[in-house]
């Protein structure tokens, strides 16, 4: 402590005319040293060898607030570099208390001084969780990474990374176009980080038409539809739809049974054909023969020829064709 108060390590420390009272076991050497250990020849800057005696107990009851530290020249050229990534002479005896944590140096005793050398090319962590394939570079730092692809497939999303956290993803402005990868939907746009459209318009014009769209195929489907294409009427025969023009009229009924004694209709009231029989088309202008007349099965049939018999044995019965009587 200086005389007038105040922490001190040395005389020096003190305002002008004061000393510092209390002495200190713990005391350093530092040396220039002509070569760097860094990179050889660079001499960025020329490098200092600090060595110590430290005597623990003067920080702190047991050394309880000591704490070793490597001396070192900072900041350096490279480019990412802190002052843990320094590299320093230190003594030793064997390897194992080289090891300066870093993963891009090669940690070796040699004449009773540590030696780092750059494991260049060596896969390393940098610590930042934004980069990826980080490789140990020739001067001993973790670098040469790419950048983490921030992608999570979604176009209505923005992806940034923290290098402590990661990547996140924050929607893009709502009306942003975007593609939702579905073929029945239209005019596609972002809205609170999600893509969507209108369903996709497949009317095709046609009334007769039930308009819908198939995802599966990505196409519009145009299924005829029949019965919207009806008119009510039986005898003007059955409407149908066709998906290109619309509704088609159907052929007539034909009500024909190929007899010719037969007057054929078609009933609309009754949705069914009807066969007049008319027997005077089978008249075949003949008395004797009896009068023909017209079955709906099987057409004109012929009747029943004339009886002239009356009866009398000694008379001779005949039919006389020209006066249509017996005689």
């Amino acid at each position: 402590m200086c005389t007038g108060g105040g922490t001190c390590l040395s005389n020096s420390d003190c305002p002008v005319g004061q000393t510092c009272a209390q002495t200190f076991d713990t005391a350093c050497e530092v040396s220039q040293q002509a070569n760097d250990p860094f990179v050889v020849g660079s001499n960025y800057p020329l490098d200092s060898v600090a060595v110590c005696a430290v005597d623990l107990n003067e920080f702190g009851p047991a050394g309880a607030n000591a704490r070793l530290v490597d001396a070192c020249s900072y900041p350096s050229a490279s480019p990412n570099s802190d002052p843990s990534d320094c590299v320093v002479y230190r003594a030793c005896t064997t390897a194992a208390q080289c090891d300066d944590g870093n993963a891009c140096t090669i940690d070796t005793c040699e004449t009773a001084f540590c030696r780092h050398t750059p494991n260049t090319g060596a896969t390393c962590d940098d610590g930042n969780v934004c980069t990826l394939s980080t490789t140990c570079n020739s001067q001993g730092f973790c670098t040469n990474g790419t950048s983490a692809p921030c992608d999570d497939g979604n176009p209505c999303t923005v992806g940034t990374c923290d290098p402590s956290t990661g990547c996140s993803f924050a929607p893009v402005v709502n009306g942003t176009s975007c593609d939702d990868g579905q073929y029945c939907t239209a005019g596609d746009v972002c809205t609170g980080g999600v893509c969507g459209g209108s369903p996709r318009n497949c009317s095709d014009g046609i009334a007769c038409t039930t308009d819908t769209c198939n995802e599966s195929t990505d196409e519009c489907v145009h299924a005829g539809n029949n019965a919207s294409c009806s008119n009510g009427q039986y005898c003007d025969g059955v409407e149908v739809c066709n998906p290109a023009v619309g509704c088609v009229a159907g052929p007539p009924v034909v009500c024909s049974d190929g007899l010719a004694c037969t007057l054929d209709t078609c009933n609309e009231t009754l949705d069914r054909c009807d066969h007049a029989p008319d027997d005077g088309v089978c008249n075949d202008m003949q008395y004797c023969n009896g009068v023909e007349t017209c079955s709906t099965v099987f057409g004109c049939q012929a009747g029943t020829p004339v009886n002239c018999s009356d009866g009398i044995p000694c008379t001779a019965d005949t039919c006389d064709e020209v006066v249509d009587q017996c005689v």
